[in-house]
């Protein structure tokens, strides 16, 4: 199970990469793509990333030396959230 997380998380992160490259070129009109015309992409990777970060680093075995990134994860998270509710993307 933690191998699965593990390479779910570094496949939503190339994926995050990759959607925040399409999105600078379609915002600054150097590639029109529909999809990338806003910023929520973006977030939506993020969230996912960073909801699969929190997750591993629960499973941790050293969980009580990680309290620092899981709260961090974790404001990320409902920063997110917090902004794709508020609909600023």
């Amino acid at each position: 199970m933690k191998r699965i997380i593990e390479d779910t998380k570094l496949v939503f992160v190339f994926i995050s990469i990759l959607t925040i490259i399409l999105t600078m070129l379609s915002t600054y009109h150097i590639l029109p793509l529909k999809y990338f015309n806003s910023y929520l992409n973006i977030e939506l990777g993020i969230l996912i990333t960073a909801v699969l970060g929190a997750i591993q680093t629960l499973q941790s075995k050293n969980r009580g030396k990680y309290k620092t990134v899981l709260l961090l994860y974790m404001l990320m998270v409902f920063g997110s959230l917090f902004f794709m509710i508020m609909k600023v993307y």
